[in-house]
C-alpha cells in the first residue's frame, strides 16, 4: 500500500516528516517492517525519487538499502533494530544539521 505524501514547499517541511519518522524509529516508539516499508520507505520514493533533492547521495542509500533489507530480528544480508537504529540516527543528525 502507497501512502500519498502531501508536496511540500518549504524545505525544513519537506525534511521535517522524514526526521519525525527517524525519531519514531530511534526512540522505540515503532520498528516494526511495515512502518520501515510503508511509512519511511514511501516517504523516501515520493519526496526524494532516486535520491533527488536529498542532501547527501550516499546517505540516502545507505537509508533506501536499509529500508529495503530491514527485518527486525536481522537475518543473512539482513539489517536488524541495531542496524537501522544507526543508520537512522546518522541521517537524523545529518538532517538536524542542515541549515
Amino acid at each position: 500500500m502507497v501512502h500519498h505524501i502531501p508536496a511540500m514547499s518549504d524545505e525544513e517541511t519537506r525534511f521535517g516528516e522524514l526526521k519525525r519518522l527517524l525519531r519514531r524509529f530511534v526512540s522505540g516508539e515503532d520498528r516494526s517492517q511495515r512502518f520501515v516499508r510503508e511509512e519511511i520507505g514511501d516517504l523516501l520514493e515520493q519526496r526524494f525519487p532516486g535520491g533527488a533533492g536529498f542532501p547527501d547521495a550516499a546517505l540516502f542509500e545507505d537509508l533506501e538499502v536499509a529500508v529495503g533489507c530491514y527485518r527486525p530480528e536481522g537475518g543473512q544480508v539482513m539489517y536488524d533494530e541495531e542496524q537501522m537504529t544507526a543508520i537512522c540516527a546518522a541521517i537524523l543528525s545529518a538532517l538536524e544539521a542542515l541549515p
